[in-house]
């Protein structure tokens, strides 16, 4: 029987704009009893060289007992927004023009590659990625919220996996602060805690997510109360948003530092 090993996906480290160092990160969740960290650091922010310092030190961090697995988080500007793709498991940094050929090089170099937290107005630069990705990231509890995920990600997976069943949902933290929500637990079965296990029980979908007793699955489904449920707290969480930005907007237009209580209480809805 394999074992099951709790993990955090989609995590950010001082290496590029989170808040933790790679040991810090690890302290942190450890306290909250994980086992695994698939991190995934802005790739804008690192080099070939400093790639190699990323990739040692998530290493020196693992062994028996805890796994940190290096990933890449790469960005492309369009004209209606930036559109991001997770590269699990990549320890070599290269970097492409184009979304597509990026997932190609992330299969080349062993990754998992991840469309995340999608973005509705980026649909026709998302279409051609649909042929190769190996997953949709459904729920992202920094950019959908900690109450619900955005369903038209759900949609989203339903629809690329007509064609393509073996597309999966994936369950991110997108970790930059320590305040930040970060309940949201992937359950692993692997043999091993090392990172080759790992990844291929990711790409096969031997995983699933818990979030406050809440199961969800990689398929993606959902049952028409689960359905209803979100789509009633996804506008909740708009309200919500919409209240936090507007309280901070007059420090921003000021430009006077914004109250730690309102920017702590920020980092966790926004």
């Amino acid at each position: 029987m394999p074992n099951r090993f709790k993990a955090a996906l989609h995590l950010h480290t001082t290496y590029s704009d989170g808040e933790l160092t790679p040991e810090e990160l690890k302290a942190f969740f450890q306290k909250k009893g994980f086992q695994c960290l698939i991190m995934s650091d802005h790739a804008e922010a690192l080099d070939s060289n400093k790639m190699e310092e990323y990739v040692a030190r998530c290493r020196a961090l693992s062994d028996d007992r805890f796994c940190v697995v290096p990933g890449l988080e790469f960005a492309y500007g369009f004209e209606t927004g930036s559109l991001h793709l997770l590269g699990y498991g990549v320890a070599k940094y290269q970097r492409e023009e184009a979304p597509v050929k990026m997932i190609e090089t992330i299969h080349r170099l062993g990754g998992v590659a991840v469309l995340a937290h999608p973005y509705p107005p980026l649909m026709p630069q998302i279409a051609p990625m649909k042929e190769t990705l190996d997953g949709i990231e459904l729920w992202n509890t920094k950019y959908n919220g900690r109450l619900a995920p955005a369903l038209w990600n759900y949609y989203l997976l339903k629809e690329v996996r007509g064609r393509r069943p073996e597309v999966l949902g994936f369950y991110g933290t997108d970790f930059h602060w320590k305040t930040q929500y970060a309940e949201m637990a992937v359950w692993i079965e692997a043999e091993e805690l090392t990172p080759p296990l790992l990844l291929a029980a990711l790409r096969n979908g031997k995983f699933y997510a818990e979030k406050e007793g809440m199961r969800l699955t990689p398929d993606g489904s959902l049952t028409p109360r689960q359905e209803a449920s979100f789509e009633r707290k996804e506008r909740l969480y708009r309200i919500w948003r919409k209240m936090v930005v507007g309280a901070r907007a007059p420090f921003k237009t000021l430009r006077i530092p914004i109250p730690r209580r309102l920017k702590a209480l920020a980092r966790k809805v926004l």
